[in-house]
């Protein structure tokens, strides 16, 4: 639990979590952000999250969810079920893989795949107010005024960044 809190301040401090950014670092954010595609892919994952107080894996099998602060964490749902060893096992293994990319993100929601299983849709959050999205042939949405910013990268990426306050 512990080295996960670590991991987790490291990403804000040097991972995608940097709410400074410039051209470069959005390439290399997004480079490290595609190398996650196969690893989702695999396991039809559609959201995951890894933190020391909640845990959640929708994947092929089904969405699995555990938390200590009651309600089914982000993007689970309420009909969530509890971690099987299966489950449990797959979450280690689909985490491991997902850390060892260099892509920094501890949740990853909305995922979606076309017809061939490819990733066509999807957020990263890198920070607690920080994500991209890949969305190709997306429109920028608008800004909210001093709450949400949101900036074109590439066809397929934008950077969002929300005031939390």
């Amino acid at each position: 639990m512990k080295h996960i809190a670590l991991i987790v301040i490291a990403v804000f401090i040097c991972g995608c979590g940097s709410s400074k950014k410039t051209a470069s670092d959005y390439a290399r954010d997004t480079a490290e952000l595609r190398k996650l595609f196969p690893i989702l892919e695999a396991d039809q994952v559609t959201g995951l999250r890894y933190q020391y107080w909640c845990e959640v894996l929708a994947y092929k099998r089904g969405v699995f969810a555990h938390s200590t602060e009651g309600d089914p964490p982000r993007p689970a749902t309420r009909d969530a079920r509890r971690f099987d060893p299966t489950a449990s096992a797959d979450l280690e293994r689909i985490w491991k893989r997902v850390k060892s990319s260099g892509a920094g993100v501890f949740l990853i929601e909305n995922i979606k795949f076309d017809a061939s299983g490819r990733v066509e849709y999807g957020e990263f959050r890198c920070g607690g107010s920080q994500q991209y999205i890949f969305d190709p042939g997306y429109t920028l949405p608008a800004d909210i005024p001093n709450e949400v910013w949101h900036t074109k990268f590439d066809s397929d990426w934008y950077y969002v960044l929300e005031d939390w306050n």
